[in-house]
């Protein structure tokens, strides 16, 4: 990731930037964040299912 951040971290980061917009009722920018913390997701590589669907199921209610 850009500038050496743990991936773990970003993924952490991204998905409760995507909680707080979704609570606010943001919904591109709760997309914009999951879509991130998915991206993250994928250059973690595996060991990261439980984590990837979790926040596939977050960022599907954002996009109702």
């Amino acid at each position: 990731l850009a500038g050496g951040l743990d991936p773990a971290k970003a993924i952490d980061y991204a998905t409760r930037a995507g909680d707080g917009a979704l609570a606010a009722f943001a919904f591109d920018e709760a997309l914009g964040f999951y879509d991130t913390a998915l991206a993250s997701l994928e250059l973690a590589g595996d060991g990261h299912s439980a984590d990837a669907a979790e926040v596939a199921l977050r960022y599907d209610s954002a996009e109702r």
